[in-house]
């Protein structure tokens, strides 16, 4: 049975750390009324999407995945019943996969378990991100989202560190090899960011794991969260997520919103509204009928909210930029001003408004 979310449904989400929801050492009965609270939160605000995280960014599943080698909750599946309870009050849910990052500096996680998959780091340590240049990493990713996709019959999902590390990065042996054989030898820096063999390469297989993932998950809808315009051309993170648009790979692209008084000082809003009217720029309408959301940050490691009027700000900004949706960033921290939210109606207001 397909449970695939209609096109035209409002994309009003937020991002559940379920780690933060659920008590690894609670009985089940206190599990599941923590997830039932989570959930009713998420009706108040009049969220219509959820988007629990499906491990974490060191590779501990937060269900028994026989892909990952550890899971916090053991035996017991906390992302199949946050999803069952989120399904049963009606609402859709998009779990997020943070798909190449297992352990950030050191491996963890499945590069424990095969450490010739880890990117290495500029004195040629290896790092806990999985490389795409890796042909049996590229499958174990490709296998993993369609187990998950299968386990739940999921809507869609939401993939997140689809991207390289934002730094100079060397390739693992296998992808190494690669580069030699296809650039014939050419010489590179990892610090090449510009129309360079090696930064092609590193692109090209990027954009060969999202043509295959595009092609394991079938009608399931993908969404893709990513840093903005900035990051289709000469980064370090290789992300060409408008070609992957324009290749039809992408069902929704959500563009980070982490525009602050902390890193923008008194010209937050502008930065805020120029990055999403150049992403939304960037594909045109006749090219791809991807839609474009914005990821509202809440609480985060650039800054935060300072009061519940700016999420109506951020709202009424990303309308005027044409943006077609919103993800919070997370439901645990928006809990702070849920209150205030619920009252203005910022989340059922803005439903109303998109396409």
């Amino acid at each position: 049975m397909s449970l695939a979310a209609p096109a035209d449904e409002p994309f009003v989400a937020a991002y559940v750390h379920l780690a933060h929801v659920i008590d690894r050492d609670a009985s089940e009965e206190a599990r599941r009324e923590a997830i039932a609270e989570s959930i009713a939160s998420a009706k108040r605000a009049g969220l219509t999407v959820l988007i629990p995280y499906t491990s974490s960014s060191s590779g501990v599943a937060y269900y028994p995945s026989s892909f990952h080698p550890e899971s916090l909750y053991g035996s017991w599946d906390a992302l199949g019943a946050y999803i069952d309870a989120a399904r049963d009050a009606g609402l859709t849910v998009y779990p997020t996969v943070p798909v190449l990052t297992s352990g950030h500096d050191r491996p963890a996680g499945i590069l424990e378990r095969n450490p010739d998959w880890a990117l290495r780091d500029e004195e040629g340590a290896p790092i806990g991100y999985i490389s795409a240049a890796n042909a049996d990493a590229r499958r174990w990713v490709v296998e993993m989202l369609r187990d998950l996709v299968a386990r739940y019959e999921l809507e869609g999902v939401l993939l997140d560190y689809l991207r390289y590390p934002n730094k100079p990065v060397d390739l693992e042996p296998v992808g190494a090899a690669g580069y030699e054989k296809e650039s014939g030898g050419a010489k590179y820096e990892l610090t090449d960011r510009g129309d360079t063999p090696w930064q092609r390469y590193k692109e090209e297989n990027l954009t060969r794991l999202m043509s295959m993932i595009r092609g394991a998950l079938g009608e399931t809808r993908i969404a893709l969260y990513c840093w903005g315009p900035h990051v289709t051309r000469g980064h370090y993170v290789g992300q060409r997520w408008d070609h992957w648009a324009r290749m039809g790979y992408l069902d929704i692209i959500n563009v980070s919103g982490y525009c602050y008084t902390e890193n923008y000082g008194d010209r937050y809003m502008d930065v805020f509204r120029e990055r999403l009217a150049k992403a939304r720029g960037l594909v045109n309408p006749s090219e791809s009928d991807a839609r474009f959301t914005f990821c509202l940050g809440v609480k985060t490691s650039h800054g935060g909210i300072k009061d519940s009027t700016e999420i109506g700000e951020y709202l009424n900004v990303s309308r005027e930029a044409g943006m077609n949706g919103v993800a919070v960033f997370t439901l645990n921290t928006l809990t702070g001003y849920l209150d205030d939210v619920v009252d203005a109606e910022y989340f059922p207001s803005y439903a109303e408004t998109l396409d």
